[in-house]
């Protein structure tokens, strides 16, 4: 009886390590308009991807409470590889952005996007010489090496690493640039959304028990969200930076 008892109380402790799976997750990066026509990384090119990693559950940029809205309000707000991404994997999508505190769980206003303060700033910004003047060089070498990227971008040359690094480098600059200014809102609003986007996946996946994610988002999201899901989950996630050979699109 002992023995049986103690084979019991191993089996038990052993379930919950059996059971438990690990996340495996792809974060790729949309180009949004420059998919259209583009010779190695087409709105066709991105679809295939996603469909072929199989995934348990995919992640769109559409905020959370905007996911299961019409397409023409969808198509209204939102990048058309989102859309149509939310469309195909009906059933295993989850949105997660968020585009500020002021419209959360609320539908986006027909103006939004010319009434929001950060917008308006960033219009002001563009007819501000005085600022414009001392705007650093720098900025405007490193966005043209961005560009040069997405020009001849395939899904996995945007999961290497190269366009975070710029990303990172370009809000390091803005900073420098901006900060201070009354045109840091225009930082911490895009900061605050990187955040939130970040909370929004790791939300839905403390949800779940694990398997195959795949994140797509905009470009120059991708490298903060990658950093803050493998400071979540730690050991229990495996970020892929490279495709499976299945799954490259030629």
């Amino acid at each position: 009886m002992r023995k049986v008892l103690l084979s019991l109380t191993i089996l038990v402790l052993l379930v919950p390590t059996v059971l438990a799976k690990s996340w495996d997750v792809y974060v790729i990066s949309a180009m949004h308009g420059y998919h259209k026509d583009h010779p190695s990384f087409n709105y066709d090119h991105l679809y295939k991807v996603v469909e072929r990693l199989e995934p348990d559950l995919v992640g769109v940029e559409i905020r959370p409470e905007d996911i299961g809205e019409d397409s023409r309000y969808l198509n209204a707000n939102y990048p058309l590889e989102m859309v149509e991404l939310a469309q195909r994997f009906s059933g295993r999508v989850f949105g997660f952005d968020w585009l500020g505190d002021a419209i959360t769980g609320q539908p986006i206003p027909k103006n939004y996007w010319q009434t929001l303060t950060v917008k308006k700033l960033e219009r002001e910004l563009d007819k501000e010489q005085a600022v414009m003047a001392r705007r650093p060089p720098k900025l405007d070498e490193l966005q043209s090496q961005q560009q040069a990227l997405l020009q001849s971008a395939t899904v996995e040359s945007l999961m290497d690493g190269r366009y975070g690094q710029l990303t990172r480098a370009i809000d390091q600059q803005q900073q420098l640039w901006l900060g201070k200014t009354r045109y840091q809102a225009i930082l911490d609003f895009n900061q605050r959304r990187d955040e939130k986007i970040a909370e929004n996946i790791v939300r839905v996946m403390n949800a779940r028990s694990g398997g195959t994610l795949v994140v797509v988002t905009g470009a120059d999201h991708r490298t903060f969200i990658v950093e803050n899901l493998e400071r979540a989950f730690g050991a229990g996630i495996r970020v892929h930076q490279s495709l499976p050979v299945t799954s490259v699109v030629h």
